[in-house]
């Protein structure tokens, strides 16, 4: 994670001017201070503080990518990659936070999968409890 905050920022012949050199400095202050906070919503299974570090580590990340990214591609190409980035971090979170809901309430997830035959009725195909496929 620091490693992409840190190349994010250009720096000429590796001599950090004091304008790049704080910026670097907060840049890992920040993602520091994230870490910490996500540690501490992990550790007494508080999804509101996970939900909080998730979103502005997401925020620090998109700031890299605009900071690094906007003069180097083409406004399009830059904003279709954008979108695509998006999409896959929804994904991602999305799972990730119902895996934590699950996780901090203490009950098993339940997954069904029901089809409809071709008379009208409701068929479980299969029953997911806590990741295990039960016999039914």
């Amino acid at each position: 994670m620091a490693g992409i905050t840190l190349t994010t920022i250009y720096i000429p012949d590796f001599i950090p001017s004091p304008e790049k050199f704080y910026m670097i400095l907060f840049n890992v202050i920040f993602l520091g201070l994230l870490t910490l906070l996500l540690y501490a919503g992990y550790s007494t299974e508080d999804i509101g503080t996970v939900s909080t570090a998730m979103f502005w580590f997401i925020l620090l990340i998109f700031a890299r990518y605009f900071d690094f990214f906007w003069e180097l591609l083409p406004r399009s190409l830059f904003f279709m990659l954008g979108g695509f980035v998006l999409l896959v971090i929804s994904i991602v979170l999305k799972r990730k936070r119902r895996e934590l809901k699950v996780q901090f309430s203490g009950r098993e997830e339940v997954d069904v999968k029901v089809v409809v035959d071709r008379y009208g009725n409701a068929v479980i195909r299969s029953l997911l409890i806590g990741g295990e496929e039960v016999d039914i």
